[in-house]
């Protein structure tokens, strides 16, 4: 149907019965129109028709769309414009500006933020669909350990990513220092995918390994309701159709104990990336001025900080994967495989 783009054709029906035939078929610029043996006419698209029948590209180990970065070669993409991102006029060019940063870098920035906690949930509802999660809706958080999580403390924190305990990990980590008076407090970014990269040309049966061991993760929360949430999935996620690799689990903190019978080999195929993670090839470090709102792809780049003192105010909240590719989507920025 036209309308609902949903498939109307009676498939339980109709299978194992005598399907009409082509009559006839006419070759149109744009459609081809096709009359059936019982008929009925349907015209189609051909680009509709092209895209249905592309084929399955040939597998890389990543997408060729991600531009992949370390220390020395850390990207300074435009930021998005906070009141262009809110304005109905001007919206869709700066969903657009942040879409491509994120497929490109795995980061993006908005600037000229109010700092405000509304202000950073705002802007992020602007963009696509929050994602509510065991630790709320959205936070504004200091070094007070209201939650029993390192983030809540002023110690520093290595590279890692976020929500390794979900089967589904969140898509986006949104990040904005409303102030901050002391030192340090650096936010660390690194690029797993470039961590991939490196350990597939070090080690490559470790790539292949990490694809495949199915690793639990977990958070305890024992207050009260309090929570407690375990995924069990591989630390490298690949696309079951193009073989890519889209999606980078890595929490050291969050893991769950391994068998005994595996730990020889896991061990071994594990610490070769967590080297290359902390051997600070990949780390970038840049203290976020207030205002500038850092959303950052949780499926491909890491991210940590360095002690501080004095108060730091942070707002943040999460945003789903599903709905911020159906953005770039939207926009024509990935292809029909892309996950």
């Amino acid at each position: 149907m036209t309308e609902t783009v949903q498939r109307q054709f009676p498939t339980f029906e109709k299978f194992g019965q005598e399907l009409p035939k082509v009559h006839s078929i006419e070759d149109n610029v744009d459609s081809v129109k096709i009359r059936w043996s019982d008929g009925n006419t349907r015209v189609f698209e051909k680009a509709m028709l092209s895209h249905f029948s592309s084929p399955i590209p040939e597998s890389d180990l990543l997408n060729p769309v991600h531009e992949l970065w370390d220390k020395d070669s850390f990207p300074k993409p435009e930021p998005a414009d906070y009141k262009m991102l809110l304005s109905e006029n001007s919206r869709e060019a700066e969903r657009q500006k942040i879409f491509r940063s994120l497929l490109k870098h795995g980061f993006a920035y908005i600037s000229g933020t109010p700092t405000e906690h509304a202000a950073t949930i705002e802007a992020c509802r602007a963009l696509t669909v929050t994602q509510p999660n065991c630790f709320g809706d959205d936070w504004s958080f200091t070094a007070d350990l209201a939650k029993p999580d390192t983030a809540y403390t002023n110690i520093g924190i290595g590279l890692h990513t976020d929500a390794t305990y979900y089967n589904e990990p969140m898509g986006i980590q949104v990040f904005h220092v409303l102030d901050h008076q002391g030192e340090g407090g650096e936010t660390m970014l690194g690029d797993g995918y470039k961590a991939i990269e490196l350990l597939q040309k070090q080690s490559p049966e470790s790539v292949e390994y990490l694809s495949n061991y199915q690793l639990m993760h977990e958070y305890i929360d024992h207050s009260t309701p309090g929570s407690h949430v375990r995924s069990i999935g591989t630390i490298l996620t690949k696309n079951p159709i193009t073989k890519e690799i889209f999606r980078l689990r890595f929490n050291n903190h969050d893991r769950c104990p391994i068998p005994v019978a595996d730990m020889e080999e896991f061990y071994f195929h594990y610490i070769k990336l967590g080297k290359i993670i902390q051997s600070g090839e990949i780390n970038f470090r840049r203290r976020l001025p207030p205002g500038t709102v850092l959303l950052v792809d949780n499926y491909r780049v890491m991210h940590g900080r360095t002690s501080f003192t004095g108060k730091r105010q942070v707002s943040g909240l999460y945003l789903t994967r599903d709905d911020w590719v159906s953005g770039a989507r939207k926009h024509d920025l990935v292809d029909h495989f892309f996950l």
